[in-house]
């Protein structure tokens, strides 16, 4: 129980003659070889947003780091291989991933929680890391966070605040294509809100900013309210 398992999300650059999807066998191997571009879905949006952050992905690296490793180590038998990092230092890395991630909900990093530009999908437990508490309950899915570019990595944080167990799923994964991504592009245009990351939060318009700002503060202090309650109720 309370446990998170980070499934990334890839990206590579084709000339569009993929057809058949990668297994994951083929995607460690063109990892490895280099012979495929693999990269964060948001390199391949056109242009670049006012918000822009050089360090908008590093909280997810070491994440996406740890799947490449655990992968490698659980799919492929490479337990010997000298690529792969010794079990202490993977747990070692998991540990400072939940000590970064529970720092985000400070009050001056708000920006960073905003502009995060990965958004890996979740799997967790509805069952808390404490009896009685329900995930969907103390750090539940925001609605008004829709938006390719929208405090993707609040929850995140929120769960490894709350005391749950972040890990990767060593073997699953997403991964766009050229003609995925074309073949939804092709279902909007370059005018349609929402469309480009550049968008941000697209439940909110600009001038209702400081609504989205109230919501996300909220959001911020929720865990220290489930600690206050835990500790008087459990």
């Amino acid at each position: 129980r309370g446990h998170v398992f980070v499934i990334p999300q890839f990206a590579i650059r084709d000339d569009g003659s993929l057809i058949s999807p990668l297994s994951v066998s083929t995607l460690l191997k063109t990892h490895k070889s280099g012979s495929l571009e693999i990269r964060d879905p948001s390199d391949f949006e056109v242009g670049s947003c006012d918000n822009d952050q050089e360090s908008g992905n590093k909280y997810f690296s070491p994440l996406n780091e740890l799947w490449w490793q655990s992968t490698m180590k659980e799919i492929t038998g490479a337990a010997d291989d000298k690529e792969v990092l010794m079990p202490q230092k993977m747990a070692a890395m998991l540990e400072e991933v939940e000590e970064t991630l529970s720092s985000l909900l400070a009050s001056d990093k708000h920006l960073d929680l905003f502009a995060s530009d990965s958004f890996p999908i979740l799997m967790v437990d509805n069952v808390g890391p404490r009896n009685g508490i329900r995930t969907s309950t103390v750090a539940r899915e925001v609605e008004e966070f829709g938006g390719k570019l929208c405090y993707n990595v609040l929850r995140l944080a929120q769960l490894a605040t709350l005391g749950y167990y972040i890990n990767t799923l060593p073997g699953a994964f997403a991964l766009s294509t050229h003609n995925s991504r074309r073949a939804t592009l092709d279902q909007m245009n370059d005018d349609t809100f929402g469309a480009s990351r550049c968008d941000g939060c697209i439940m909110f318009v600009d001038e209702y900013e400081s609504i989205l700002e109230m919501i996300s503060h909220d959001e911020q202090y929720r865990p220290a309210k489930a600690a206050i309650l835990w500790q008087d109720v459990l």
